[in-house]
């Protein structure tokens, strides 16, 4: 779903569905204990932490201009969220601080989230955001975006009414707009799983998206997250997270969204999953969250107590075979704007390649930056006037490993006035 299309059937349904009666809003039960968590980027901003909403919970407006009465006061997943930075010392007074909403449709549309009581300032809200570019906060319940039954439309933060064991994620992620990038929100297929130590986990990652038809009504889909790269890191506390920094085990989804994990040491561990745009600026899915508890092979002695790092694999195993070189690049310069042209790149097929990786320099020997990811044997880059320099390897995936092929042979080409 592209976040253009998010925001404008955002707008739609906020201005023509919020005086209808919503089937999601009916009378609250008297308490209702829920699990959040927050999740921004690359780090998690708060672990997963029991919330329990009353019905004098939902009397206040938390600052934030919350409505309240006998009719409207339901618990919902933005109650959830300011009852929780109320414990993080926010009040009726400095709330907005914590939790930046925009209500200008009529319903609660997330604009910033800061634990450290910061919104609007970086890394927060919509301004800058670390590597990000912008962010855009959303929310799921159960791993999903909540769907009214009666508009058929997205519910806002204040429109779901929270039911017992639902489990409320907020979520900071690149906002693509006016890209045509896809976003997903993330998850494993569990919460938790149990394993031996040299025994394969396999987790399998998904990815939460919606679409609209032509009546802007919302369609929910789900698909399977490849290329991206789970981490575990050894659980410690509740705050424990796992990152590409701290990770003990890394291993790539492959096209199934499936990876495998092997863990040589007893414990517990915390996992989490990244994936990065093309040009290696961006996350394009949420942080994902789950523990693994892996227990002592009793009936392998030897191995159980034998060393203490974790790997992916506890057999010898054969030498991975990486692609091919890359040969008989070829290119052609096309106009594709008042300053720049396109690039037309093509190249020989290799056997076996998941994709390839395209470099671009303006000396022969040495500068070369990554500039397109592709699956096939073509790439298009658009570039000013000036002389280039293009190189291509291939890869393939081997369970938890990317390997890369040896580089194409440089070509050079010239990109003259538009």
């Amino acid at each position: 779903m592209t976040q253009k299309r998010r925001f404008i059937s955002c707008i739609l349904v906020l201005a023509i569905t919020l005086s209808l009666t919503n089937g999601l809003t009916a009378r609250a039960a008297s308490s209702v204990t829920i699990t959040l968590r927050i999740e921004q980027d690359e780090s998690m901003m708060a672990p997963p932490v029991q919330i329990t909403l009353t019905d004098a919970d939902t009397q206040t407006d938390y600052g934030l201009g919350l409505a309240t009465g006998p009719v409207t006061s339901t618990a919902t997943p933005l109650h959830a969220l300011a009852k929780f930075m109320r414990q993080k010392g926010a009040d009726h007074t400095t709330m907005k601080q914590y939790i930046a909403a925009d209500f200008t449709y009529g319903s609660a549309y997330i604009t910033g989230i800061s634990i450290q009581g910061k919104c609007g300032e970086a890394p927060y809200g919509s301004a800058a955001s670390g590597s990000q570019d912008n962010v855009y906060w959303g929310f799921t319940v159960n791993d999903a975006a909540p769907i009214d039954p009666v508009t058929h439309m997205g519910c806002a933060a204040d429109q779901y009414t929270l039911k017992n064991n639902d489990s409320i994620v907020f979520y900071g992620l690149w906002n693509a707009w006016p890209a045509e990038d896809e976003t997903l929100y993330s998850y494993f297929d569990k919460p938790a799983y149990t394993a031996q130590t040299d025994e394969n986990i396999i987790v399998s990652l998904k990815g939460s998206g919606m679409t609209y038809d032509e009546q802007f009504h919302s369609i929910a889909y789900t698909k399977a997250i490849t290329g991206a790269a789970v981490t575990a890191a050894e659980y410690t506390n509740s705050d424990s997270m796992a990152t590409e920094q701290n990770a003990i085990i890394t291993a790539l989804t492959g096209a199934d969204g499936k990876a495998i994990l092997t863990f040589k040491k007893a414990g517990k561990y915390v996992l989490s999953a990244s994936r990065r745009t093309a040009d290696g600026k961006h996350f394009d899915i949420s942080r994902p969250y789950a523990v693994v508890t892996v227990n002592s092979r009793r009936e392998d002695p030897i191995t159980a107590g034998n060393g203490d790092k974790n790997t992916t694999s506890s057999q010898p195993k054969a030498k991975a075979k990486k692609p091919a070189k890359v040969k008989k690049v070829r290119a052609a310069v096309k106009k594709s704007g008042k300053s720049k042209k396109s690039v037309i790149l093509s190249w020989k097929k290799v056997s076996g390649a998941a994709g390839f990786k395209v470099y671009v320099s303006k000396k022969k020997k040495k500068g070369y930056k990554m500039k397109k990811n592709v699956k096939k044997n073509r790439a298009v880059i658009q570039l000013k006037k000036g002389t280039y320099y293009f190189k291509v390897r291939a890869y393939r995936r081997s369970k938890n490993k990317v390997l890369y092929g040896a580089y194409s042979t440089p070509i050079k080409v010239k990109v003259k006035r538009a």
